[in-house]
């Protein structure tokens, strides 16, 4: 590349940027999430505008997925513990059979700090099954983890 070219990841990144700066300037003129963005970024010395940055820039991660409590029951609960910098908005829960086919899913409902779905389908067979989580942050970004059960 000649000098003053960006490369290709340079690009890549600036237009990640641009779509951030646009998102943000979208995201401010809603009132209330401003507010949010402010009083987020007031922890962090950031202003309303540079928090919506970063939250767009920073998608939510899945950091464990607890199935100890799954034993494929009805009414069984599997944990999950999300993180953002600013906020998940939404954990969606799949249970697959070993060739994918979906036995259930659904959305977990945050109970202090932790995601917590409850089965609605009887599962008899674990072996080979895998939990799916995706989580969903305020630009709507997405991170997907999954687990194999034994």
């Amino acid at each position: 590349a000649r000098a003053g070219e960006l490369k290709p990841n340079q690009k890549a990144q600036c237009s990640k940027f641009k779509e951030a700066v646009a998102y943000a300037v979208e995201a401010l003129k809603d009132t209330d999430l401003r507010e949010q963005y402010l009083q987020k970024g007031k922890n962090k010395q950031l202003s309303a505008y540079n928090m919506a940055i970063a939250d767009f820039l920073t998608p939510p991660v899945i950091d464990a997925i607890n199935t100890e409590n799954y034993k494929g029951a009805i009414g069984n609960k599997i944990s999950i513990t999300v993180t953002d910098n600013f906020k998940v908005t939404s954990v969606l829960v799949k249970i697959q059979k070993p060739d994918d086919t979906l036995i259930e899913s659904g959305n977990a409902v945050l109970k202090l700090q932790q995601w917590v779905y409850t089965t609605t389908v009887a599962n008899p067979d674990l072996t080979g099954c895998k939990i799916v989580v995706e989580a969903k942050d305020t630009p709507a970004h997405t991170s997907e983890k999954e687990v194999l059960l034994s």
